[in-house]
């Protein structure tokens, strides 16, 4: 497969559930430091331990 066929195929289902996961995450990462800032403990959103498994 070609690379530019390979980057616009479409996500299988497990993958967008990961990445729906990962962006409402993100979004409660990014509204706890704004709400709270950067004093506030975020090691719930490490992503060194939660996703330490996949190959990127």
């Amino acid at each position: 497969m070609d690379l530019k066929a390979y980057l616009q195929q479409k996500f299988s289902p497990g993958e967008r559930n990961q990445i729906d996961e990962a962006l409402e995450q993100g979004v409660e990462a990014v509204r706890t430091v704004m709400l709270n800032g950067f004093n506030q403990k975020l090691t719930r959103f490490s992503l060194g331990h939660k996703y330490k498994h996949h190959k990127v």
